[in-house]
């Protein structure tokens, strides 16, 4: 709110640059792009030189050194807004958009990121709002006419507030493609920030009293005919013959367990069954959810009740993983049975989604990581649940099916080819199934855990204290 309030007290304070007042009871397309330019063309600023002395990392060529900002433009053809200072009087921040003589426009953004810094960028479908105005000043001044503005002393622009029109002793301002005041702006923006509260607050207490059901129905994809062209690990099993005798008409089930069966994800049982029907045990899945992790682990995965067990060997390498864990009295009860939200939970840290950790509580914890993983499709084809109730055998191998085609999670992304974790997780452009399948994860880790998460993130601030030392130690905190 103060790097708001800042904004448009500068905007304010801008009117230094004088601008002899038009009197004309109406304005031309040409006296409009003068006015603009004098207040954001570069070239006419007296911070030109500076700026284009700063250096910025092009978007195009992260690993190429920084290079002066004069190098990528043409101050000419060159639009500067939302510039803020040092104490000293030197640029701290400013946002241009520049253009070339092809017509692409390229956006600089100097010191707005902390982790990069200054950069330029370019955007082929490109939101470019000084430079969309400027080049339709026609529109422009046809809209200021309409609304009878006279007196015109200086047209301003940021981001905060767009097109600013200085006259007489108004501001002028577009909002919502109506040209007002700025205090009939302010009064507006309150009323529907009012408005839009009282509907979010509505939408909040919808939405607390909702089951991991009633969260199912709300999505129109599932459940409907097109779900079973949806996933492209799927579609080549579209019309397959059942690879298990008991699995009646159920298309999905058909396709998901036949993929399923070719990854050697599942096998069934000697008699040639699947049993989609029977509810699924912690053994069964510890062995299937287990084919879906790669890597080495150490330490001691094994429990008392597991030493004799068929199950023991993946048992013991998926809590190695810490992907799944024993009760207090330090038994695993292989036999036991698993909810709908407990294996949410274990494809949650499988997918790698522990790095975007759970703040927003409105549902409970299961409930909430669920509808994470609804919205990216993983219970398609699964008809009715809840987070409590005992998972079968069918509805695993549905679920199990739609997560290999979801995104992994990484935990840091290189920064100008370089290896410091960056704080936020990011998306690893990669699938599950293109993982097990040996495909490279880019832009980041991929770790399965809580504990590997909280490792990663005491890396990160370790990492993050010695960076920045001296700033912490000068600021005090």
């Amino acid at each position: 709110m103060k790097r708001i309030m800042g904004l448009i007290i500068a905007a304010m304070l801008s009117l230094s640059v004088v601008t002899p007042a038009l009197a004309a009871d109406t304005v031309t397309a040409d006296e409009v792009k003068e006015m603009m330019a004098d207040g954001l063309l570069l070239s006419r600023q007296d911070f030109c030189d500076e700026l284009l002395n700063i250096e910025v990392y092009d978007m195009e060529d992260m690993l190429a050194p920084p290079a002066p900002l004069g190098n990528f433009i043409n101050p000419q053809n060159a639009l500067v807004h939302d510039v803020t200072y040092y104490d000293a009087g030197k640029i701290k921040t400013a946002t241009v958009e520049a253009w070339d003589d092809d017509g692409r426009v390229r956006s600089a953004h100097i010191g707005t990121n902390s982790e990069i810094g200054s950069y330029i960028s370019t955007y082929e479908q490109s939101y470019q709002p000084a430079y969309d105005i400027y080049k339709d000043c026609g529109s422009v001044a046809e809209k200021i006419n309409e609304a009878g503005i006279k007196n015109i002393i200086s047209l301003k622009y940021n981001s905060i507030l767009g097109l600013q029109i200085f006259a007489g002793k108004e501001i002028y301002v577009f909002y919502n493609g109506e040209i007002m005041t700025l205090n009939e702006r302010f009064k507006k923006k309150n009323e529907e920030e009012k408005e839009a509260n009282i509907k979010e607050n509505e939408l909040y207490e919808k939405k607390r009293a909702l089951t991991p059901q009633d969260m199912l129905d709300k999505f129109d994809f599932v459940n409907e005919g097109f779900v079973f062209e949806k996933t492209f690990s799927l579609k080549p099993y579209k019309g397959a013959a059942a690879v298990f005798s008991d699995l009646g008409e159920d298309e999905f089930l058909i396709k998901a367990t036949a993929m399923l069966s070719d990854r050697g994800i599942i096998t069934g049982f000697e008699d040639g069954t699947f049993r989609p029907d029977k509810t699924l045990t912690r053994a069964e899945a510890a062995v299937m959810l287990g084919k879906l992790v790669k890597g080495e682990f150490e330490g001691d995965g094994d429990f008392p009740d597991t030493q004799n067990h068929w199950a023991r060997e993946a048992v013991g390498y998926l809590t190695r993983a810490d992907v799944i864990h024993g009760y207090e009295d330090g038994l695993f009860r292989p036999d036991g049975k698993l909810t709908y939200g407990h294996i949410s939970i274990l494809l949650y840290e499988i997918l790698g989604y522990c790095a975007n950790a759970v703040d927003d509580m409105q549902y409970s914890y299961e409930n909430n990581i669920m509808y994470q993983l609804m919205e990216g499709g993983l219970f398609d084809g699964v008809s009715s649940f809840t987070s409590e109730a005992e998972i079968t055998r069918g509805d695993f191998a549905k679920i199990v099916a739609n997560a290999m085609d979801m995104f992994l999670q990484t935990l840091w992304a290189p920064i100008d080819g370089k290896t410091e974790p960056s704080f936020y997780a990011v998306g690893s452009e990669q699938t599950l199934a293109g993982y097990l399948d040996g495909k490279e994860i880019m832009f980041g880790e991929y770790r399965v855990s809580e504990a590997a998460y909280k490792e990663w993130r005491g890396e990160y601030t370790d990492w993050f204290y010695k960076t920045y030392a001296d700033i912490i130690n000068e600021e005090g905190n």
